[in-house]
Formats: C-alpha cells, structure tokens, sequence
C-alpha cells in the first residue's frame, strides 16, 4: 500500500516550509522539501540538492505518523512533477 503525507519542515532560521513523503510498505520511498516556492527532491538514489537528501531514516511506522497529514496521490506527484521541472533555483 502507498500512502502520501505532508508535514512542518522546521528547518534552521528561515528555512521553514514542509515535508512531503511518499510511503511504501512502511518506508520512505520518495520525500518533497517546500521552502516557500522552490522545491528539492530526492529518493533513495538521488536528490535535487544534497542539503535537502534523502532521510537516513526510512523507515517509518503507523505511531510516527500520526502527526503527519495525508494527501492524496494527485497532489504528492503535482509537487514531485514541478519539482522535478523545476530542479533548484
């Protein structure tokens, strides 16, 4: 089953916006951080910016993510696809 979810990215100073992950069987597969309008991906094996790289933490349970929200499928690939597009500016 996959599962699609968004959360607070508190990042350091200004660097506030969200996180955005993609879970499969329980584990993180790919993630979206949003920093106001500019968006870094990144997956197991890649990453748009290696500040923003992928979670060392992958796995994840059903309790770790009831802080989070859940999207729907055509919102998490909108974000991926224009990140995507996009890459960092």
């Amino acid at each position: 089953m996959v599962s699609y979810y968004r959360t607070v990215w508190e990042g350091i100073g200004a660097d506030d916006g969200h996180y955005y992950a993609e879970v499969k069987s329980g584990e993180i597969v790919r993630q979206i951080v949003a920093i106001g309008d500019v968006l870094y991906w990144a997956t197991l094996h890649e990453c748009s910016n290696e500040l923003y790289d992928f979670t060392d933490q992958p796995e994840v349970s059903e309790e770790e993510l009831e802080g989070f929200e859940e999207i729907s499928v055509s919102d998490f690939e909108s974000l991926w696809l224009r990140a995507k597009v996009e890459g960092c500016r």
